[in-house]
C-alpha cells in the first residue's frame, strides 16, 4: 500500500487551544475542592473524546435546547467520569459557571506547519476535514496555512459528521483520492479513527498524552513523525 494523500483533523491535530479544556475543567474542580489523580483524569479524557464523537450522550444534551443545561449536564456527566461519585446539579453547575471566563488562545500545533510544509514539497495531496460547523477557510487563514490543502471540508457543510464514514468518503470525493491509498490523522479515536476505518482510510491516531495507549491503529505522539514514515 503506497499512501499518496493525507488528510487531517482541525481541533486537537492541527489547532490546538492553550489552556486546553479538559486542563481547565479538572482546575475548576480542584479549585471547588474536588482532587482528581492522574488515572482517573486519563479515563476523562478518554470519556470527553467519546462524548464528542456524536455519542448518544452528546446528542441527548443537545435535545436540552438550552445552553446552561447543556454544559451543566456536560460537567455532571464529566465528573462522574473522573470517578467523582458524589455529584450534584450544583457542583456541575459551578464549574460550568466558571467557563465563563475560559478564553483560550488558539494556535497551530508544535511541528504542524514543518510536516504539512514536508508533505506537500514531496508531493503528498493534503485535505483538511472536521467536524465543525461553518467552512474552514478561516481557520485556515488564522493559523497561516492558505495554500496548504487540495481542499477543505466542514461536517456542517454537507450535514454529515464524523464518526459517520460519509463525511470522508465526501471529502475524497471532492479531492479525488483513493480511499485505499488515503491516511487520515486525528487526535479521537472514537471520531477519527473509527470514521477513518469505516470509510476505507488508513487511521493514524495522534496522542501526545497517551489516552488511548492500546488503540489497534497506528499512533503517533508528534505530527513529524508522520514525516519519518511518508518521506524519510
Amino acid at each position: 500500500m503506497v499512501i499518496n494523500a493525507v488528510l487531517f483533523d482541525l481541533d486537537g491535530t492541527l489547532r490546538i487551544s492553550i489552556p486546553g479544556g479538559m486542563e481547565m475543567f479538572l482546575e475548576y474542580a480542584r479549585r471547588l475542592g474536588i482532587a482528581v489523580n492522574e488515572t482517573n483524569a486519563q479515563a476523562g479524557a478518554r470519556w470527553n473524546h467519546w462524548y464528542f464523537a456524536q455519542s448518544p450522550a452528546l446528542l441527548e444534551d443537545l435535545a436540552l435546547g438550552d445552553e446552561m443545561a447543556l454544559w451543566t449536564r456536560y460537567s455532571a456527566r464529566l465528573l462522574e467520569a473522573v470517578g467523582v461519585t458524589e455529584t450534584s446539579d450544583a457542583r456541575a453547575r459551578a464549574i460550568t459557571e466558571q467557563f465563563a471566563d475560559y478564553a483560550p488562545r488558539s494556535q497551530l500545533n508544535d511541528g504542524a506547519f514543518d510536516t504539512l510544509v514536508g508533505l506537500k514539497a514531496a508531493g503528498f495531496k493534503l485535505g483538511l476535514v472536521s467536524n465543525r460547523r461553518n467552512p474552514l477557510d478561516q481557520a485556515v487563514a488564522e493559523l497561516g496555512l492558505e495554500g496548504m490543502f487540495a481542499f477543505t471540508l466542514a461536517a456542517g457543510q454537507v450535514g454529515i459528521w464524523k464518526p459517520d464514514p460519509g463525511l470522508l468518503r465526501e471529502a475524497m470525493e471532492r479531492g479525488n483520492c483513493d480511499p485505499s491509498r488515503t491516511a487520515y490523522v486525528g487526535d479521537n479515536f472514537y471520531a477519527d479513527i473509527v470514521g477513518a476505518r469505516r470509510a476505507g482510510v488508513t487511521p493514524v491516531l495522534l496522542d501526545p498524552q497517551t489516552i488511548f495507549p492500546d488503540a489497534d491503529c497506528m499512533i503517533i505522539h508528534h505530527l513529524t513523525e508522520l514525516l519519518d514514515w511518508l518521506v524519510r
